[in-house]
């Protein structure tokens, strides 16, 4: 373009007649629009509310990418997250605690579950316990004896125990909404034997196993035990047996090895059956045993 084009172009535009001017004009448009062709924001953007940040497209977020998230948490859709969902059993989910953890937002038995008209692979997967066709349907209760996971699935007065509906709760099984409806034992929140001396029916509802005259009979000294429980007041179950508090003695039919010494039961030799360090001469019970 030679000079005196240029300045006619000038004249028109109502600019300054500087070269110099039109020409630091046009740099700085070619820089904005490399900018914006760049991704930039103007400087003049409006800054993002607190905590959030601008990401893609200008749009003001909590994080942009996971690195941004505190560990352990990842960014899906601009927000910090903890974890993934947990999915109904047939697709992987491995167990809840709530139902904030489940893709379903529904967590049943500990496991995540689907509701009527959704999805299913297995019963498992459905809140009612009813799959037909992968769809979750209506319950239909199990009779006596028929399989199930959870107490839902059982018709009324029946419950889940070991798989099949059955008419108690056992062991190790919540009863807080039916206290009287233990197999055996009594109910704590869940099943449980009933320790020392208590008041029992039958001999399953002890923790010893022997109930008599409408109560537990308690493991004196050297009777065999596999926990605390199913000894006297005053003894502990060391050994696999009942003695004395501390493993102190008497005489040597206190102590489960037949050995007292010094008024304490002498220590079990490698090898020999244990429950504590304590035991052991070694000062070493693993697996039961002393090493």
């Amino acid at each position: 373009m030679d000079g005196p084009t240029f300045d006619a172009i000038v004249k028109r535009l109502g600019a300054s007649p500087s070269r110099r001017g039109v020409l630091k004009g046009l740099t700085g448009g070619l820089v904005a629009g490399l900018a914006m062709a760049l991704g930039r924001h103007p400087v003049d953007a409006k800054p993002c509310p607190p905590g959030e940040r601008r990401c893609k497209g200008g749009v003001c977020q909590q994080c942009c990418f996971d690195r941004q998230c505190p560990p352990g948490q990842t960014c899906p859709d601009g927000v910090c997250t903890t974890g993934a969902c947990q999915p109904i059993p047939s697709l992987g989910g491995t167990g809840c605690a709530g139902n904030g953890q489940c893709c379903s937002d529904a967590c049943q038995n500990g496991f995540c579950c689907n509701g009527l008209n959704d999805y299913c692979a297995t019963h498992d997967d459905c809140c009612s316990g009813h799959c037909e066709n992968d769809t979750c349907l209506p319950a239909i209760c199990k009779e006596l004896d028929g399989a199930c996971r959870q107490t839902t699935q059982c018709c009324s007065g029946l419950f889940c125990n070991g798989g099949v509906c059955a008419t108690c709760i056992g062991f190790g099984d919540n009863c807080q909404d039916n206290t009287g409806s233990c197999c055996a034992g009594t109910c704590a929140g869940i099943c449980v034997c009933v320790e020392g001396t208590g008041p029992c029916k039958q001999d399953d509802d002890c923790c010893g196993g022997a109930c008599k005259g409408g109560h537990c009979v308690c493991g004196p000294a050297q009777t065999p035990c596999e926990s605390v429980s199913s000894c006297c007041d005053g003894l502990f179950c060391i050994g696999r047996c009942c003695v004395p508090g501390n493993g102190t003695c008497s005489v040597a039919a206190d102590c489960c090895n037949g050995s007292c010494t010094g008024g304490k039961c002498a220590c079990t030799p490698l090898d020999g059956t244990c429950l504590t360090d304590g035991e052991c001469c070694s000062g070493s019970c693993f697996f039961s045993s002393c090493s």
